[in-house]
């Protein structure tokens, strides 16, 4: 590389290009703009600056045509390429190496007996590697005429059940936590990348190497999705440990829709209703119950008792009906709803929300016609003196009786 300039540069120019290739330090200096300066002889500004330009020249050619590998977080292995062992109360796995007939012994924590294809995983931030083998779930006959049980899926809970009962009632400041710091380095990275643009090169290159890594951000963003799953799996044991369920109910959990605002975006996007879907479908398997999807549209502004459906019977966490003044949780409502279409044979999961919304509007004309010959009975199991109680202490909003019959016109048209 050099020698072919020995006829353009000078003595000191050579001298002086041998003694920067000579150190992997002084090489690694050159190319991060640090050019070291010698202290044993003199080069001119100049004669160094050529130098110093035609090896970073040399040397990026060259980078783009070296041979790169990635770090692998996991490998598969078949029965052949690995084998357990045992030694006193200690177990270990001898995984097939580089090296012939010399295998790569591995310490287990744990006892256990698998066999065929496994997954090895390793991480590095714990300085360990598990073991990921796939096993036989034997058939669990499943009763059809069990108790049922209908879960809402919430944000400042997991779920909320048709008891009333809220399953991680601290799931919601996790997320919050997760979402909150997640915006605030978003923000941060992009004045960044909106710095790096308009910089120099040389600024350029030092913001993209020491500010815009992402080795922290994804092993953090791994660690709080790791943390969600546990919440999501915590609250289904609990329901399955509480009730015994033969069939679970939920809302269609792959349904997606535009939030009212960024913040909830970022929560709702956090949530991971693809992992609650999977969690709930794994466990179905283990621990023998069905699970329902119903269509979960209105199913928190429609009243269990008058069947009346408006948006504005919810108010954040409370409802209030605006016909027959029901008051109760929100949540507490849907879930009670979504147990009612458990066995609704005209409304399924796929039907279209404008003909779900004329179904429950021809519902509620028909309760009022039948409202001397039918009483009012919550679905949430309230007597009436429960619910005078929760109106009492929630008490209607100061309407007039215009919009109470606004309203009423709005559902009978």
């Amino acid at each position: 590389m050099i020698a072919a300039h020995k006829k353009v540069w000078s003595d000191e120019q050579m001298h002086y290009a041998y003694w920067l290739v000579y150190s992997a330090k002084r090489l690694v200096a050159l190319m991060d703009d640090r050019a070291p300066l010698p202290e044993q002889f003199e080069v001119s500004i100049a004669e160094r600056k050529q130098v110093q330009n035609y090896i970073r020249r040399v040397v990026r050619r060259w980078q783009n045509k070296k041979p790169r590998a990635r770090l692998m977080r996991s490998f598969e292995l078949d029965a052949d390429m690995y084998s357990l062992v045992e030694n006193g109360t200690t177990q270990y796995v001898k995984i097939m190496g580089l090296t012939a007939a010399k295998r790569i012994v591995v310490p287990l924590t744990g006892c256990s007996n698998f066999s065929g294809n496994v997954k090895v995983i390793l991480d590095h931030k714990k300085q360990r590697i598990e073991v990921h083998t796939i096993g036989e779930i034997d058939e669990i006959v499943v009763l059809d005429d069990g108790n049922i049980v209908a879960l809402d899926a919430g944000i400042s809970e997991v779920f909320t059940g048709n008891d009333g009962t809220a399953y991680e009632p601290t799931f919601g400041k996790t997320i919050k936590k997760f979402s909150d710091r997640l915006n605030k380095t978003g923000k941060a990275r992009n004045k960044l990348y909106a710095l790096k643009k308009v910089s120099s090169k040389h600024k350029s290159h030092r913001i993209r190497k020491f500010n815009l890594g992402k080795q922290k951000l994804n092993g953090w963003k791994r660690k709080g999705k790791i943390q969600v799953e546990q919440n999501i799996s915590q609250a289904i044991h609990l329901v399955v440990d509480e009730h015994h369920p033969a069939t679970i109910v939920t809302e269609r959990l792959d349904i997606r829709g535009k939030a009212k605002s960024n913040g909830m975006s970022r929560l709702v996007s956090y949530w991971m209703r693809g992992t609650l879907k999977e969690r709930l479908e794994f466990l179905a398997l283990v621990e023998g119950f069905h699970h329902k999807q119903v269509n979960p549209a209105y199913t928190s502004q429609m009243c269990p008792t008058c069947l009346f459906v408006h948006k504005n019977n919810r108010r954040g966490d409370i409802f209030q009906c605006l016909n027959c003044g029901h008051t109760d949780y929100a949540d507490w409502i849907a879930a009670n709803n979504l147990l009612a279409r458990c066995h609704d044979n005209e409304i399924t999961i796929f039907t279209p929300k404008s003909v779900l919304k004329n179904i429950l509007q021809r519902r509620f004309s028909a309760s009022l016609q039948n409202l001397g010959e039918h009483p009012k009975i919550s679905v949430s199991g309230r007597t009436d003196a429960h619910s005078t109680v929760h109106q009492s202490e929630t008490p209607l909003p100061n309407q007039t009786m215009g919009a109470v019959q606004e309203c009423l016109c709005f559902m009978t048209f």
